[in-house]
């Protein structure tokens, strides 16, 4: 009986730990399996393979863009505004862009220009705002150099919603040639 009972905590005993190393195993397996958003991707920029993608390309983040209002429709607005321009440049053959996922983890984030773009490995941020202004909203948007946080285009306007997407195409067309003034191309 005392053997039995010994071979039954033992069994016991290891299938617990089996158990107990099948979950750790699957909590370090689980973004994997899941595809979970918030895991980081880490793209080492200086790895041959990945070099040759970027080296003719500009790096650049969209950052959220505040919203100046108690009007949580217009903060949708702005996100709205922000998806749709990240996928433009997306489309340019000059921009490697920032996924929105990784560059909205640093909404409300007290961290500086500077230190975004350090941590999100690109050279160039993009930042603005909507505020309301009447029936129109006022949309500023920034081009900011990353190193040093140093502006080097803008473009604003008071526009009705329902004409945002002629705007974003104006920021594409005006932030192609801040590039290219900066550049001197």
């Amino acid at each position: 009986a005392k053997r039995r009972r010994r071979a039954i905590l033992y069994g016991l005993a290891g299938g617990l730990l089996l158990v107990l190393a099948a979950l750790a195993l699957l909590e370090q397996l689980e973004p994997v399996i899941m595809g979970d958003p918030a895991s980081d991707v880490v793209i080492n920029k200086e790895d041959p393979s990945v070099k040759g993608i970027l080296e003719d390309r500009v790096t650049i983040a969209v950052l959220p863009f505040e919203n100046f209002s108690d009007d949580k429709s217009l903060g949708h607005d702005a996100d709205g505004f922000v998806e749709d321009l990240t996928s433009d440049l997306a489309g340019l053959d000059q921009f490697a862009v920032e996924s929105r996922v990784n560059a909205f983890k640093y909404r409300e984030k007290n961290l500086s220009i500077v230190e975004i773009a350090k941590l999100l490995g690109v050279g160039y941020v993009i930042e603005g705002s909507f505020r309301p202004l009447g029936d129109k909203v006022r949309v500023n948007v920034q081009f900011i150099e990353g190193l040093h946080a140093s502006h080097f285009g803008e473009h604003h306007d008071d526009v009705r919603l329902t004409g945002i997407d002629a705007f974003r195409k104006a920021v594409v067309a005006k932030l192609l040639e801040s590039f290219r003034q900066l550049t001197g191309g």
